[in-house]
C-alpha cells in the first residue's frame, strides 16, 4: 500500500522567532526563548524544572504528529517532496490555546495545523517575573508529500520500457564476454556457458532522453564492465508521463548476462 503522505515534525529552534523579546509586553505576553518559567504541558508536572521546556516542546510534537489529518496531501495536490508548515500561537495565562495563525503552501494544510494546535490540551500557565503571562509560541512543521499513485504506475511503465530496450540491445549487440581471451578468464572463474550473471546497475536518464551516470556491481569486473557497455548502446529514451514532472528519471535495474561459448572463427 503506497502511503501518499508522510508527516514528520522537526523542532527548526521552535522559538528562535521571538529571541528578540526581551521584556515583558503590556499584554504580558513574553517570548518562549525568555520564559522564566514556561508552560506545563499535562504529564511533565514532575520532570526536572530544566527540562520541563523540552518536555513540553516533545509534547506538542507528539500531539500534533498524533492529530493532524495526513489524508489532506491526496486533496491538495502538492508535488511531492518537503513543505514547511509555520504554526504560530500563545499558551495564556489561563493555561488555554489562543492567537494561532498558521503559514503554509496550502490554506488547507494551515487550517488543519491551526486546528490540531487548538486541540491542545490546557496547561499550568507560564510566569514571568512573578506573574502569570501569555507565552508565545511558533511550531515548524516539516511535511513530505509522497508520490501519487499515477506516478508510481508511470514509473513501472518506464522501467518495463527500458527493460525491452536493454533486451533489444542484448539480442542485437555483439558481446565482449564471446571474446575467447575474455571467455577464458570467465572459465577460470568457474563458470560454464548457459549460467546466469546478475548485475545490478544504477543510472539516470537526461531530459534529452540519454542514459548518464553509469554505475555497476556485479561478480567481477568484467561483467560489470559489460553491463555497463549494454546501457550505454541503449537508444534515447522516451519516458512515459506528462513533462516527466515529479516522475523519477533515476533507476535501479538487474541485467541478466548469459554465459556463451564463442563461436569458431572459419
Amino acid at each position: 500500500m503506497i502511503k501518499y503522505f508522510i508527516i514528520t515534525f522537526w523542532i527548526l529552534c521552535a522559538f528562535s522567532g521571538f529571541s528578540q523579546e526581551n521584556n515583558t509586553s503590556k499584554s504580558e505576553t513574553v517570548g518562549f526563548a525568555i520564559i522564566e518559567n514556561p508552560p506545563i504541558f499535562p504529564g511533565c508536572e514532575n520532570i526536572e524544572k530544566k527540562l520541563q521546556k523540552r518536555c513540553l516542546q516533545n509534547q506538542i510534537v507528539k500531539h500534533v504528529s498524533k492529530n493532524f489529518n495526513t489524508k489532506l496531501a491526496n486533496e491538495v495536490g502538492l508535488e511531492p517532496g518537503k513543505t514547511k508548515l509555520y504554526v504560530n500561537f500563545e499558551i495564556a495565562s489561563d493555561g488555554t490555546i489562543k492567537n494561532a495563525k498558521a503559514r503554509g503552501e496550502h490554506k488547507a494544510l494551515e487550517e488543519e495545523g491551526i486546528r490540531v494546535i487548538y486541540s491542545l490540551p490546557k496547561m499550568t500557565p507560564g510566569h514571568h517575573e512573578g506573574n502569570a503571562v501569555d507565552v508565545k509560541y511558533t511550531l515548524p512543521v516539516v511535511l513530505m508529500v509522497g508520490k501519487k499513485m499515477e506516478d508510481d504506475i508511470t514509473n513501472k511503465v518506464n522501467i518495463q520500457y527500458i527493460k525491452d530496450n536493454i533486451k533489444k540491445v542484448i539480442e542485437k549487440g555483439s558481446s565482449n564476454l564471446t571474446n575467447e581471451t575474455v571467455y577464458e578468464k570467465i572459465r577460470k572463474l568457474g563458470y560454464k556457458p548457459k549460467d546466469e550473471v546478475k548485475v545490478f546497475t544504477q543510472f539516470s536518464v537526461d531530459n534529452d532522453g540519454f542514459v548518464k551516470n553509469i554505475k555497476a556491481r556485479g561478480p567481477h569486473k568484467i561483467f560489470e564492465n559489460e553491463a555497463i557497455k549494454i546501457l550505454k548502446q541503449l537508444p534515447k529514451i522516451e519516458l512515459a508521463g506528462k513533462n516527466n514532472v515529479g516522475i523519477s528519471n533515476e533507476f535501479n535495474l538487474p541485467i541478466i548476462i548469459v554465459i556463451e561459448k564463442p563461436k569458431k572463427k572459419k
